[in-house]
């Protein structure tokens, strides 16, 4: 697993706000995604997304932010 999805996960668990289910699917899971999808480990040049289907083996960049 990437450590930016780590990260990802660790500041969504820190949601402080109240809660229903429309900020759950909505709010947490959207901002996680548009987070975690723009990191290098996701999109670049031997990210996540870009080798995905092609045999190769991801680099991930294991520092975390």
């Amino acid at each position: 697993m990437s450590p930016d999805a780590l990260t990802g996960l660790e500041a969504n668990l820190r949601f402080s706000q109240k809660e229903n289910m429309a900020t759950r699917i909505f709010g947490r899971l959207t901002a996680w995604q548009n987070w975690i999808f723009q990191r290098p480990n996701a999109v670049g040049e031997k990210g996540a997304l870009k080798v995905y289907g092609k045999g190769e083996k991801v680099a991930f960049d294991m520092n975390r932010v």
